[in-house]
């Protein structure tokens, strides 16, 4: 499996197969018709199957016993992939036919949210596991945990959720001697779901817990006065 180069600028999108297929000549043996955005894109029921269980599930349906010589049928696609758009099918085809490398994700950043939404509703777990192992990369400062926490949650991408609740865990503890800074670190959180705002606090106590005495206690003397808590300084959704 050749290695995945991504150039969006040299894509014609009004016939991308080029791009995806790698071999324009691939077209050729398509038995598959993928109907987005008023185009036709070409692909191989073979190669998709292999890729998407959902896929796999769907042509095994409509599969059906061909008489001796009979040719097979050859199937049109659309309803997986309406809600999506043209950017993400086109680099989410190119991920099926090509082994992905961190320089294809990094290319096709723009689309990634969509890329990864599509493949998670496919069930496409290599390019996923791709996604995943680049994210768990890419999470490493507090900004970028932030943006990208939401969608690894929804794709459950396993490993970039961990690291980017690590990041935004450790940034608040860093912070700790600052109240202020502790406050706006909490209010970062507050457009993240419950699940993450509460695995985010656990990683924080239980750093906390680990310290050694002499450290648990200066760290509480920095427990944020009364006065500071009733000016509406609270962990979000709690």
């Amino acid at each position: 499996m050749p290695a995945a180069s991504f150039n969006p600028a040299t894509i014609d999108w009004a016939d991308p197969a080029s791009f995806y297929l790698g071999d324009p000549e691939l077209a050729q043996l398509a038995d598959v018709t993928i109907k987005h955005s008023g185009l036709e894109l070409p692909a191989h029921a073979a190669v998709l199957a292999l890729q998407s269980t959902v896929l796999k599930d769907l042509f095994c349906s409509l599969r059906v016993p061909a008489s001796p010589g009979a040719k097979r049928k050859h199937e049109e696609l659309e309803t997986p992939f309406t809600s999506h758009s043209l950017q993400a099918v086109v680099f989410l085809l190119h991920l099926c036919y090509t082994e992905a490398k961190p320089a294809a994700f990094e290319a096709a950043l723009p689309h990634l949210s969509g890329i990864a939404r599509l493949a998670h509703s496919l069930d496409a777990a290599r390019v996923l596991a791709g996604i995943d192992r680049f994210l768990a990369g890419r999470v490493s400062n507090q900004q970028a945990a932030l943006e990208w926490l939401p969608l690894a949650e929804a794709c459950q991408l396993e490993a970039a959720w961990a690291a980017g609740v690590r990041t935004l865990a450790k940034g608040m503890i860093s912070s700790y001697g600052s109240c202020v800074n502790s406050a706006v670190d909490c209010l970062k959180l507050e457009h993240l779901s419950q699940n993450i705002q509460s695995a985010v606090l656990a990683a924080v106590v239980t750093a906390v817990r680990n310290l050694p005495d002499s450290s648990k206690a200066a760290a509480a003397t920095k427990v944020p006065s009364a006065a500071l808590l009733r000016s509406g300084w609270q962990w979000p959704g709690l």
